[in-house]
């Protein structure tokens, strides 16, 4: 959940390993959503005009489609061709952290900020090219809990405009693969 600009949003995210993403928004009284396959991406979101599913762009689609096979990314990034440096400390919020840059086969680049006693990332500053346009934003992240599961998620992230709150988080559930089929 999420406020913005006071009105509150309901996500819901749901993932099927090398499958899909299907992010679901419920927002001023209409449901909207982005789907994410190997074949393609869309959205929909009726708040801002839409009246049916657009297609992401080839450049958005490399950028998302990385993130199909859940696992996470330093245990992954040599299999991945990503290269891995350690920039030292830099403080953040009054914490030094490890400060390390990964750069994808895309170019994109993620600047992960971690604190050395629990060895959470704090923040993330992601810098990408799309559609001929450099993107650059940070993302926060606190109130990580261990799930019963035994992996270890942050509650809370802030990506700059709001935060949000994960409220449950179910793994292995099941997931019928025709909801990552775009619909309108």
């Amino acid at each position: 959940s999420m406020k913005s600009n006071g009105a509150d949003i309901i996500f819901i995210n749901t993932a099927l390993k090398d499958v899909g993403t299907k992010s679901e928004m419920k927002l001023m009284g209409m449901n909207g959503w982005n789907i994410i396959t190997k074949r393609g991406g869309w959205s929909y979101y009726p708040w801002s005009g839409q009246t049916k599913s657009d297609a992401m762009t080839e450049d958005d689609h490399k950028l998302a489609i990385e993130d199909l096979d859940m696992l996470e990314d330093f245990l992954t990034y040599k299999e991945k061709g990503k290269s891995i440096d350690y920039y030292g400390m830099e403080d953040v919020d009054g914490t030094e952290c490890f400060k390390i840059k990964m750069i994808d086969n895309y170019g994109k680049e993620s600047t992960y900020f971690i604190d050395p006693e629990t060895y959470m990332t704090i923040k993330i500053t992601t810098k990408t090219k799309t559609n001929g346009q450099v993107n650059e934003y940070s993302s926060f992240f606190s109130n990580y809990k261990k799930l019963p599961e035994g992996l270890v998620m942050a509650m809370n992230s802030n990506y700059g405009w709001d935060e949000s709150t994960i409220t449950k988080i179910e793994i292995n559930a099941p997931v019928d693969e025709k909801i990552f089929v775009p619909s309108k």
